[in-house]
C-alpha cells in the first residue's frame, strides 16, 4: 500500500515539474517619449507625447510631464486630467485593445527665446493583460526664436534696433531738390 503512494508521489512531482517548463512569463516593458518642436516667441506650439508598449498592445499610460511656466505657457491638450503651473498629467486607456500606443498632444505658447525642455517626471503603464510596467522616458524640447520683421526706418537713416530692408537693384538718383536756408 504505501509504495502504492511513494509511486503516485511521484508521478505527482513529475506532472507538476513537466508543467512549469510550459508557463513561461515575460514581464511587460515600453517606453515613452516626448517630440521636440520649435516656433517664435508668441506664438503657440504643438508637441506629441507617447508611450509604447514593446510587448503587446497596451492596456493605460499614465504620465506627469514638467516645464518651465516662465519660459511656457500650457495652452491646451488632448484627453488631459490637468495642465498648467509648470506640469501636465495625461492618463489614456486604449480603445480598441490592440494598439501598441498610446499618444496624447499638448499645445504651449513660447514666451521665452531658447531652448526649454519638457521632461517627463513620472510615467507607468500596463499592457492589455493589466502587466504594469515602468517605462523609459525620453523628454523633448521646444526652441523659441525671436522673429525679426524688416522695417524702413523712418528719415531715410539707419535708427537703432530696426533692420534696414534689402538692396534695391535701382541705384539711379530719382529726384534732388535744393531748399533755401
Amino acid at each position: 500500500m504505501k509504495f502504492k503512494y511513494k509511486i503516485g508521489a511521484v508521478l505527482l512531482s513529475v506532472c507538476l515539474f513537466v508543467q512549469m517548463f510550459g508557463i513561461t512569463s515575460q514581464a511587460a516593458s515600453g517606453s515613452v517619449r516626448v517630440t521636440s518642436a520649435s516656433g517664435t516667441v508668441g506664438k503657440n506650439v504643438t508637441i506629441t507625447c507617447t508611450t509604447t508598449c514593446s510587448t503587446g498592445p497596451i492596456g493605460y499610460a499614465s504620465v506627469v510631464l514638467t516645464y518651465n511656466q516662465s519660459a511656457l505657457q500650457w495652452v491646451s491638450g488632448t484627453n488631459m486630467a490637468q495642465g498648467g503651473s509648470g506640469s501636465v498629467q495625461y492618463a489614456g486607456v486604449t480603445q480598441d485593445g490592440t494598439s501598441k500606443s498610446l499618444s496624447f498632444s499638448m499645445t504651449f505658447k513660447i514666451l521665452k527665446e531658447g531652448s526649454h525642455s519638457v521632461s517627463i517626471s513620472t510615467a507607468s503603464a500596463s499592457d492589455i493583460d493589466e502587466s504594469v510596467f515602468s517605462p523609459s522616458k525620453s523628454g523633448g524640447t521646444i526652441k523659441g526664436t525671436v522673429a525679426t520683421t524688416p522695417s524702413t526706418p523712418s528719415g531715410g537713416g539707419s535708427q537703432g534696433g530696426t533692420t534696414q530692408p534689402g538692396k534695391d537693384s535701382n541705384n539711379k538718383l530719382s529726384t534732388l531738390k535744393v531748399y533755401p536756408g
